[in-house]
């Protein structure tokens, strides 16, 4: 009736009608139904089918709903459940609102878990709307939701527990299909097309029966020929029917808990989780599977968790070999959450109880020498090496990474290149995709810890490819630290502050604290070179750690910023200060002293600078990487206008396009009065590239000084977007979703969402469809 009055106003008025209804069919709309078919006929009327919402404009569709902005974290959970339908949207909002999960944090909606509890009146309302009221209908998709995503081959099974005939649970399959309830997933299979719709079928189950379902499913299932599918189809079933001990189920789920780690540590975690708890504490597989949910966390950067899952292995009752597997667990998320000294004292422990293997063996070599005992950790290293001819090659990756890092620290540099060649070669051969993206993540740091900028990127190539495959999330954060390293020594300085940004929280998160240290300690760099101070120094405080080899991050930060401040005094008070403790590793020490020697150079002390630099050689490095080395260079040549040092070092900054130094090279050498007028002039093009304020006035003082013009250059807008912004600036060009995007460039999609909303800012675009609509009208070209 509505339907109709307003098509008759519309004869005499201009009148455009829009509404969104599902297909009806008749009973009980039969009236409609049959009003809609006339006026099709009569075209008056057009049925469109839309496609699903977009992540962004569920976004939308959230801010218009709520009061308060909503998180990423929050849309992305309304779009997942939601299938893009814009009303099953909002009772996903509602259905958090009336269940207490919706958090308000900071001005902004959260979700607090990943559930959407559905109340008895919500579900039947959904229900109402989304199905039709047959009894049939609705006991076929009551089926269908008790076996989630399934082959077309399991409709038999769907008319078992529904308890209507093949034919007819057949016909009703097929209706559910064309009203678009159930869409088609993978090759052969069918799944709901709005996951809360499945939820609300199945919570309308009665717990007895849903139980008893399950185990119908799970007997039904194994009477098959056996596979990898079909066991984890199984496992399913068996998950939630499974009681405390029973043997068989704690089979299947750790089956299918070690089957989903081949594939993603994080889809086996909750299967390992489920397998505990049904395993008795005297069990013989409970050590093992406590050892797995541990390794499992581990590998997917759960530091924290992994931490707690793990426990004490000194106190477990463990067979040795498991013990040692445990303990290297906890002894490496120890020493990713930057507590050394507990991991210290957990590593003594169990070598004093006899622990020996190849893993613990390089762990305490590492360990060892970040807290200044090179003797020993020279013993642990030697041990490690002959025990690697004996071990899979994934076992050599692990012990290798050890090995390099322990050398690294230790300022063993010569001995590197040797490390680095063993590294590829196991990586070259190893069958798992984790064991290579171990190699290539250490490959990665130690290139950008070297200055090796070429090496690193091509390292950090191939390993962004195998993030996405595998899923070994504890090493994104070595491959964020080279990555900023090098941009920072390459003079993308932007872009190192957009990757920092954007990973810093994350990684914080989770427990690596270790890197986000040595993350904030860059940051502070760049932002002392550019001349922002107090960006700097809160960077410099949020690098801040009380182990003492860490510290070095965060002093050498702080002294930049009072260098670049020209507060010399303070610079070489904190320098001192720290160089000065007893039993620094090599490298750190070393590191300390060519800074402070270039605080006398610049204080015209060359006596100091001698002999700074003489006991950093005499440290006990064997080479310095070459940033350092340049660094040294420098100094001696300023301190002593030596200007074949200087030539030195502008020559190893060209050749490893480390451009910071390649313009304090050229000012150097342009202040010793080699040709003055082209290496001044091209300090200050190197230093404007940058936006290193304070070196480019200083260069262009010198030129002034000399009497010779300084270049001038037009205020020219910065880079638009960064290379990484640029990337996802181009994905949603074509069409991809922040899921695909996150897939392809190997990041959360929390951190997409941050991207992007700082491409909106920058690019003056609202949304996706703006931005894609500027792409193909050349905003980037």
């Amino acid at each position: 009736m509505l339907v109709g009055q307003l098509l008759r106003r519309r004869g005499r008025h201009p009148l455009v009608i829009t509404g969104a209804l599902r297909r009806l069919d008749p009973p009980p709309a039969d009236a409609l139904c049959v009003l809609l078919e006339r006026l099709g006929r009569d075209r008056q009327l057009r049925m469109l089918d839309l496609e699903p919402m977009s992540g962004e404009d569920i976004a939308a569709l959230l801010a218009a709903a709520l009061p308060h902005p909503a998180s990423p974290d929050l849309t992305e959970l309304v779009h997942r459940h939601s299938g893009g339908n814009a009303y099953l949207a909002l009772q996903t909002v509602r259905a958090l609102a009336e269940g207490g999960r919706l958090v308000l944090d900071a001005a902004e909606y959260r979700a607090a878990g990943s559930e959407v509890p559905l109340s008895a009146d919500r579900r039947l309302e959904l229900l109402r709307r989304m199905l039709a009221t047959d009894p049939q209908v609705i006991r076929v998709a009551q089926a269908a939701a008790l076996l989630g995503s399934m082959p077309i081959a399991r409709i038999a099974l769907v008319a078992e527990l529904a308890g209507q005939p093949l034919h007819a649970t057949e016909a009703v399959f097929d209706r559910l299909v064309h009203e678009g309830v159930l869409r088609r997933s993978g090759d052969d299979g069918y799944d709901f097309a709005h996951p809360v719709v499945r939820d609300a079928l199945y919570h309308q189950i009665g717990p007895a029966e849903r139980r008893r379902g399950h185990r119908t499913a799970a007997a039904w299932l194994m009477a098959l020929s056996a596979s990898p599918a079909l066991d984890a189809e199984i496992a399913i079933h068996v998950r939630e029917t499974a009681e405390f001990g029973d043997e068989g189920a704690i089979a299947v789920l750790s089956r299918e808990a070690s089957r989903a780690f081949a594939v993603a540590p994080r889809a086996a975690i909750p299967w390992y989780h489920r397998a505990l708890a049904l395993t008795p504490p005297e069990h013989s597989l409970r050590h093992q599977l406590t050892t797995r949910l541990t390794r499992a966390l581990f590998v997917d950067g759960r530091l924290r968790e992994a931490m707690d899952a793990g426990g004490s292995p000194a106190r477990e009752p463990l067979p040795g070999g498991a013990k040692d597997m445990l303990t290297a667990l906890v002894v490496g998320a120890l020493m990713e959450n930057a507590e050394f000294r507990p991991a210290l004292a957990l590593l003594d422990k169990e070598r004093a109880a006899g622990a020996d293997s190849l893993f613990i063996a390089a762990q305490a070599a590492h360990l060892y020498t970040l807290e200044g005992r090179p003797a020993e950790a020279e013993a642990a290293a030697v041990e490690a090496e002959a025990r690697l001819g004996q071990a899979s090659r994934g076992e050599q990756i692990d012990a290798l990474a050890y090995l390099a890092h322990m050398r690294c620290v230790a300022g063993a540099y010569g001995a590197l290149p040797q490390l680095v060649t063993r590294l590829k070669e196991a990586a070259a051969g190893a069958d798992r995709p984790g064991s290579r993206l171990h190699a290539l993540s250490t490959l990665s740091f130690l290139f950008a810890m070297q200055g090796d900028t070429r090496a690193c990127m091509q390292s950090l190539d191939e390993a962004h490819g195998l993030l996405a495959v595998c899923g070994w999330n504890l090493f994104r954060a070595p491959l964020v630290l080279a990555r900023a390293q090098t941009a920072a020594h390459t003079g993308q300085w932007q872009a190192a502050l957009s990757e920092i940004d954007s990973a810093a929280e994350d990684l914080l998160e989770s427990g690596s604290l270790s890197y986000v240290a040595m993350l904030r300690g860059i940051q502070a760099s760049i932002h002392a070179h550019r001349g922002e101070w107090s960006t700097g120094r809160r960077a410099a405080e949020a690098a801040a750690s009380d182990h003492r080899t860490l510290a070095a991050v965060a002093v050498g930060a702080h002294a930049e910023l009072d260098f670049m401040r020209g507060d010399l005094d303070a610079a070489r008070r904190r320098l001192r200060t720290y160089a000065s403790q007893p039993a620094l590793p090599a490298h750190v020490r070393a590191r300390m002293l060519v800074r402070l020697a270039d605080v006398e150079a610049e204080a015209a002390a060359p006596e100091a600078v001698a002999r700074l630099l003489e006991e950093a050689a005499d440290s006990g490095m064997d080479a310095f990487d070459h940033p350092g080395f340049a660094d040294a260079r420098l100094a001696h040549g300023r301190a002593t206008g030596d200007v074949d040092a200087l030539r030195e070092a502008a020559g190893i900054a060209e050749r490893h396009n480390l451009a910071l130094l390649r313009g304090k090279a050229h000012l150097y050498l342009g202040s010793a009065g080699l040709d003055a007028e082209r290496n001044l002039h091209q300090a200050v093009e190197v230093f404007h590239a940058l936006g290193a304020v304070p070196w480019r006035r200083r260069a262009g003082a010198e030129l002034r000084r000399r009497n010779l013009k300084v270049p001038r250059h037009r205020a020219e807008p910065t880079t638009l977007l960064t290379a990484t912004e640029t990337q996802i600036a181009r994905l949603v060009q074509l069409g991809q979703g922040n899921r695909q995007i996150a897939l392809a460039l190997s990041l959360i999609i929390k951190t997409v969402e941050r991207y992007l909303s700082r491409i909106y800012v920058k690019t003056g675009r609202s949304g996706r469809l703006e931005l894609a609509r500027a792409l193909d009208q050349g905003l980037l070209d």
